[in-house]
C-alpha cells in the first residue's frame, strides 16, 4: 500500500494556506465546513492525504452534529465535509477514502439530473466534452449504499 502521509512541509504550507485563506494568521478556532464537488481517480492520493491533514487537525463530524458542536470546549476545532451535484466519482472514490477514515460527509445531489437505475445509466450517451449525462451522476442504488 502506497504512503499516503503528508510531509511535514506539506502540512505546513497547507496549514499556513488556509489560516491565510481565512483571513487569519492565527491556528483557527471556529468550525469550517469544506465543500467538495468531485475527487477524479487521479486526485484520490491527494484527497486521502487532504483526510489525513484535515482529522489531525479538526474533529471531522457529521453535518448533523456540526451546529450544535459550535462554541462548545473541545480540543480541536469541528468540520464538516459536504459534496455537492452528485457526480458519480463521489460514490466510486470519494466515499471509500471517506469511509476507510471514519469521515461522515453530507451529499447534496441534483435530483432532477439523476439516472433512475444502473440499467438506465447504462443506456444514456456518453457525455460530449462539457456536455451532459446520467452518465457522470451516481444512481439511486449508489446514493442508498451510501446512507
Amino acid at each position: 500500500m502506497p504512503d499516503r502521509r503528508f510531509p511535514q512541509k506539506w502540512k505546513e504550507a497547507f496549514a499556513q494556506w488556509h489560516y491565510r485563506s481565512v483571513g487569519r494568521h492565527e491556528k483557527p478556532r471556529g468550525g469550517r465546513i469544506l465543500c467538495y464537488h468531485n475527487v477524479s481517480p487521479d486526485e484520490a492520493s491527494s484527497f486521502a492525504a487532504q483526510l489525513d491533514f484535515l482529522c489531525a487537525e479538526y474533529d471531522a463530524l457529521p453535518l448533523s452534529r456540526f451546529l450544535s458542536s459550535l462554541g462548545t470546549a473541545s480540543a480541536r476545532p469541528p468540520l464538516a465535509i459536504t459534496f455537492d451535484d452528485g457526480y458519480r466519482d463521489n460514490y466510486e472514490v470519494a466515499f471509500p477514502l471517506l469511509r476507510r477514515a471514519g469521515v461522515s460527509a453530507a451529499f447534496f445531489v441534483v435530483s432532477g439530473v439523476r439516472a433512475q437505475t444502473a440499467a438506465e445509466r447504462a443506456a444514456a450517451p456518453e457525455p460530449e466534452t462539457g456536455g451532459w449525462s446520467p452518465r457522470l451522476f451516481m444512481t439511486w442504488e449508489e446514493l442508498r449504499e451510501m446512507v
